[in-house]
Protein backbone atom coordinates (compact mmCIF):
# COMPACT_ATOMS: atom_id res chain seq x y z
CA UNK A 1 0.00 0.00 0.00
CA UNK A 2 2.83 2.42 0.78
CA UNK A 3 3.98 2.14 -2.82
CA UNK A 4 0.89 4.11 -3.90
CA UNK A 5 1.81 7.08 -1.70
CA UNK A 6 4.41 9.79 -2.12
CA UNK A 7 6.96 10.28 0.72
CA UNK A 8 4.89 13.04 2.32
CA UNK A 9 1.69 10.96 2.32
CA UNK A 10 3.55 8.05 3.94
CA UNK A 11 4.53 10.21 6.91
CA UNK A 12 0.99 11.59 7.31
CA UNK A 13 -0.46 8.08 7.16
CA UNK A 14 2.01 6.73 9.72
CA UNK A 15 1.09 9.37 12.31
CA UNK A 16 -2.59 8.69 11.63
CA UNK A 17 -1.92 4.97 12.04
CA UNK A 18 -0.45 5.66 15.50
CA UNK A 19 -3.87 7.13 16.36
CA UNK A 20 -6.14 4.74 14.49
CA UNK A 21 -4.49 1.92 12.49
CA UNK A 22 -5.99 1.78 9.01
CA UNK A 23 -6.97 -1.84 8.49
CA UNK A 24 -8.36 -3.29 5.23
CA UNK A 25 -11.97 -2.20 4.63
CA UNK A 26 -13.51 -5.57 5.46
CA UNK A 27 -11.56 -6.11 8.66
CA UNK A 28 -13.96 -7.07 11.49
CA UNK A 29 -11.76 -5.44 14.13
CA UNK A 30 -11.77 -1.70 14.76
CA UNK A 31 -8.39 -0.97 16.35
CA UNK A 32 -6.79 2.03 17.97
CA UNK A 33 -3.14 3.03 17.97
CA UNK A 34 -0.79 3.70 20.86
CA UNK A 35 -1.13 7.50 20.72
CA UNK A 36 -4.89 7.21 21.24
CA UNK A 37 -5.11 4.08 23.35
CA UNK A 38 -2.32 4.93 25.78
CA UNK A 39 -2.10 8.74 25.68
CA UNK A 40 -5.53 9.92 24.53
CA UNK A 41 -4.70 11.74 21.29
CA UNK A 42 -7.43 11.93 18.66
CA UNK A 43 -7.60 13.31 15.12
CA UNK A 44 -9.93 16.23 14.47
CA UNK A 45 -11.48 17.51 11.27
CA UNK A 46 -9.64 20.46 9.78
CA UNK A 47 -12.18 23.20 9.03
CA UNK A 48 -10.90 26.50 7.68
CA UNK A 49 -13.06 29.61 7.67
CA UNK A 50 -12.82 32.06 4.77
CA UNK A 51 -11.15 34.52 7.15
CA UNK A 52 -8.45 32.03 8.15
CA UNK A 53 -7.88 30.99 4.55
CA UNK A 54 -7.28 34.63 3.67
CA UNK A 55 -4.85 35.04 6.59
CA UNK A 56 -2.97 31.92 5.55
CA UNK A 57 -2.76 33.22 1.99
CA UNK A 58 -1.38 36.59 3.12
CA UNK A 59 1.20 34.99 5.38
CA UNK A 60 2.17 32.40 2.77
CA UNK A 61 1.47 29.65 5.30
CA UNK A 62 -0.58 26.49 4.97
CA UNK A 63 -2.79 24.50 7.37
CA UNK A 64 -1.21 21.59 9.29
CA UNK A 65 -1.23 18.11 7.80
CA UNK A 66 -3.10 16.78 10.83
CA UNK A 67 -4.67 18.24 13.95
CA UNK A 68 -4.59 16.15 17.13
CA UNK A 69 -6.45 16.88 20.34
CA UNK A 70 -5.81 15.56 23.85
CA UNK A 71 -8.94 16.35 25.87
CA UNK A 72 -7.42 15.35 29.22
CA UNK A 73 -4.43 17.66 28.80
CA UNK A 74 -6.53 20.37 27.09
CA UNK A 75 -3.90 20.33 24.36
CA UNK A 76 -3.97 20.74 20.58
CA UNK A 77 -1.15 19.43 18.38
CA UNK A 78 -0.47 20.65 14.83
CA UNK A 79 1.36 17.97 12.85
CA UNK A 80 3.67 18.92 9.97
CA UNK A 81 5.29 16.21 7.84
CA UNK A 82 8.51 17.00 5.94
CA UNK A 83 10.04 14.45 3.58
CA UNK A 84 13.00 16.65 2.55
CA UNK A 85 14.89 19.81 3.48
CA UNK A 86 15.07 21.61 0.17
CA UNK A 87 14.66 25.35 -0.37
CA UNK A 88 10.88 25.12 -0.79
CA UNK A 89 10.53 23.11 2.41
CA UNK A 90 12.74 25.55 4.33
CA UNK A 91 10.68 28.52 3.11
CA UNK A 92 7.40 26.80 3.94
CA UNK A 93 8.56 25.65 7.38
CA UNK A 94 9.77 29.15 8.21
CA UNK A 95 6.32 30.62 7.46
CA UNK A 96 4.54 27.84 9.29
CA UNK A 97 6.60 28.22 12.48
CA UNK A 98 5.91 31.96 12.43
CA UNK A 99 2.18 31.44 11.86
CA UNK A 100 1.86 28.73 14.52
CA UNK A 101 3.49 31.14 16.98
CA UNK A 102 0.89 33.84 16.35
CA UNK A 103 -2.22 34.78 18.35
CA UNK A 104 -4.27 34.04 15.23
CA UNK A 105 -3.30 30.39 15.32
CA UNK A 106 -4.01 30.19 19.04
CA UNK A 107 -7.57 31.25 18.27
CA UNK A 108 -7.67 28.66 15.49
CA UNK A 109 -6.56 25.97 17.97
CA UNK A 110 -9.37 27.01 20.33
CA UNK A 111 -11.89 26.11 17.63
CA UNK A 112 -10.88 22.47 18.26
CA UNK A 113 -10.67 22.81 22.03
CA UNK A 114 -12.35 25.89 23.58
CA UNK A 115 -10.67 25.32 26.97
CA UNK A 116 -7.23 25.18 25.37
CA UNK A 117 -4.32 25.25 27.81
CA UNK A 118 -1.44 23.72 25.87
CA UNK A 119 -0.36 23.77 22.25
CA UNK A 120 2.41 21.87 20.45
CA UNK A 121 3.80 21.54 16.95
CA UNK A 122 5.07 18.12 15.88
CA UNK A 123 7.35 18.11 12.85
CA UNK A 124 7.75 14.60 11.47
CA UNK A 125 10.46 13.51 9.04
CA UNK A 126 12.45 10.43 8.02
CA UNK A 127 15.44 8.95 9.83
CA UNK A 128 18.65 7.94 8.09
CA UNK A 129 18.22 10.40 5.22
CA UNK A 130 20.90 13.10 5.19
CA UNK A 131 20.29 13.92 8.86
CA UNK A 132 16.88 15.43 8.09
CA UNK A 133 15.80 15.53 11.72
CA UNK A 134 18.99 17.25 12.81
CA UNK A 135 18.84 19.87 10.04
CA UNK A 136 15.16 20.60 10.69
CA UNK A 137 15.76 20.88 14.45
CA UNK A 138 18.60 23.37 14.03
CA UNK A 139 16.56 25.43 11.57
CA UNK A 140 13.55 25.55 13.91
CA UNK A 141 15.61 26.67 16.90
CA UNK A 142 17.19 29.42 14.83
CA UNK A 143 13.78 30.54 13.55
CA UNK A 144 12.27 30.54 17.05
CA UNK A 145 15.08 32.78 18.32
CA UNK A 146 14.64 35.09 15.33
CA UNK A 147 10.92 35.65 15.99
CA UNK A 148 11.21 35.22 19.78
CA UNK A 149 8.73 32.36 19.70
CA UNK A 150 7.82 30.37 22.81
CA UNK A 151 5.99 27.69 20.82
CA UNK A 152 6.67 24.14 21.94
CA UNK A 153 7.99 22.26 18.89
CA UNK A 154 8.96 18.59 18.86
CA UNK A 155 10.80 17.01 15.93
CA UNK A 156 10.21 13.31 15.31
CA UNK A 157 12.01 10.92 12.98
CA UNK A 158 10.31 7.88 11.45
CA UNK A 159 12.18 4.66 10.65
CA UNK A 160 10.43 2.23 8.32
CA UNK A 161 10.91 -1.47 9.08
CA UNK A 162 10.50 -4.28 6.57
CA UNK A 163 8.28 -6.04 9.10
CA UNK A 164 5.40 -3.62 8.37
CA UNK A 165 6.34 -1.54 11.40
CA UNK A 166 7.27 2.13 11.75
CA UNK A 167 9.38 3.43 14.65
CA UNK A 168 8.98 7.02 15.90
CA UNK A 169 11.84 8.64 17.83
CA UNK A 170 12.22 12.15 19.20
CA UNK A 171 15.04 14.27 17.79
CA UNK A 172 14.45 17.49 19.73
CA UNK A 173 11.93 19.32 21.91
CA UNK A 174 10.32 18.75 25.31
CA UNK A 175 6.96 17.05 25.78
CA UNK A 176 4.20 18.85 27.66
CA UNK A 177 2.48 15.50 28.07
CA UNK A 178 3.93 13.99 31.29
CA UNK A 179 2.87 10.42 30.45
CA UNK A 180 4.37 10.59 26.96
CA UNK A 181 7.55 12.08 28.43
CA UNK A 182 7.94 9.25 30.95
CA UNK A 183 7.18 6.64 28.28
CA UNK A 184 9.76 8.03 25.84
CA UNK A 185 12.42 8.35 28.54
CA UNK A 186 11.98 4.65 29.28
CA UNK A 187 11.28 3.22 25.81
CA UNK A 188 13.03 5.82 23.60
CA UNK A 189 10.61 5.06 20.76
CA UNK A 190 7.01 4.43 19.73
CA UNK A 191 6.19 1.48 17.51
CA UNK A 192 3.18 1.54 15.20
CA UNK A 193 1.92 -0.62 12.34
CA UNK A 194 2.38 0.68 8.82
CA UNK A 195 -0.99 1.76 7.38
CA UNK A 196 -2.67 -0.78 5.14
CA UNK A 197 -5.13 1.68 3.63
CA UNK A 198 -4.86 5.26 2.38
CA UNK A 199 -5.84 8.06 4.74
CA UNK A 200 -8.99 10.09 4.04
CA UNK A 201 -8.23 13.06 6.27
CA UNK A 202 -5.12 14.17 4.33
CA UNK A 203 -5.68 17.92 3.81
CA UNK A 204 -3.69 17.89 0.57
CA UNK A 205 -6.19 15.60 -1.17
CA UNK A 206 -8.13 16.96 -4.11
CA UNK A 207 -11.85 16.29 -4.41
CA UNK A 208 -11.19 13.65 -7.08
CA UNK A 209 -8.60 11.85 -4.94
CA UNK A 210 -10.94 11.73 -1.97
CA UNK A 211 -13.77 10.36 -4.11
CA UNK A 212 -11.45 7.67 -5.49
CA UNK A 213 -10.28 6.59 -2.03
CA UNK A 214 -13.82 6.45 -0.66
CA UNK A 215 -14.91 4.46 -3.71
CA UNK A 216 -12.11 1.92 -3.32
CA UNK A 217 -13.06 1.36 0.30
CA UNK A 218 -16.72 0.80 -0.47
CA UNK A 219 -15.99 -1.54 -3.39
CA UNK A 220 -13.50 -3.56 -1.33
CA UNK A 221 -15.99 -3.78 1.51
CA UNK A 222 -18.99 -4.93 -0.51
CA UNK A 223 -16.81 -7.39 -2.44
CA UNK A 224 -16.02 -9.34 0.71
CA UNK A 225 -17.30 -12.91 0.35
CA UNK A 226 -18.11 -13.16 4.06
CA UNK A 227 -20.78 -10.46 3.93
CA UNK A 228 -24.47 -11.13 3.42
CA UNK A 229 -26.48 -9.19 0.84
CA UNK A 230 -27.98 -7.00 3.57
CA UNK A 231 -24.59 -6.26 5.13
CA UNK A 232 -23.31 -4.94 1.81
CA UNK A 233 -25.60 -1.92 2.06
CA UNK A 234 -23.34 0.85 3.41
CA UNK A 235 -24.96 3.88 5.04
CA UNK A 236 -23.25 7.18 5.79
CA UNK A 237 -23.30 6.38 9.51
CA UNK A 238 -21.90 2.87 8.93
CA UNK A 239 -19.13 4.26 6.76
CA UNK A 240 -18.06 6.89 9.31
CA UNK A 241 -18.24 4.38 12.18
CA UNK A 242 -16.12 1.86 10.29
CA UNK A 243 -13.48 4.35 9.11
CA UNK A 244 -12.22 6.46 11.98
CA UNK A 245 -10.15 8.60 9.62
CA UNK A 246 -13.27 9.72 7.70
CA UNK A 247 -13.32 12.87 9.80
CA UNK A 248 -15.54 14.98 7.58
CA UNK A 249 -19.05 16.36 7.70
CA UNK A 250 -21.97 14.31 6.40
CA UNK A 251 -22.41 16.96 3.72
CA UNK A 252 -18.82 16.51 2.49
CA UNK A 253 -19.17 12.74 2.42
CA UNK A 254 -22.51 12.91 0.66
CA UNK A 255 -20.97 15.23 -1.91
CA UNK A 256 -18.20 12.70 -2.58
CA UNK A 257 -20.84 10.02 -3.02
CA UNK A 258 -22.94 12.33 -5.24
CA UNK A 259 -25.92 12.01 -2.91
CA UNK A 260 -28.26 14.85 -2.02
CA UNK A 261 -29.65 13.54 1.26
CA UNK A 262 -29.40 10.72 3.76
Amino acid sequence: MLGHMNPHEVLVNIIASAILPLAPPFSPVKRTGVLKDRFGYEMRQLILSDVLREILKKKGASPPDLVLVNEQLKMVVAVECKSDFGLKTIEKLSKQVAFYSSDTFTEFAKSFLPKLEKFEIWVVTYSGQEKLGEHISHFIEKKKQEIESQSNIIVWEVELKKTDVAILRKVSGDYQDPELKIFMQAKKEIETALPQFELLIDSSLSYGQRVARIGRRILSFIASKSLTKEERVVSITDFKNRYGDAIMTDKELLNCLRLENM
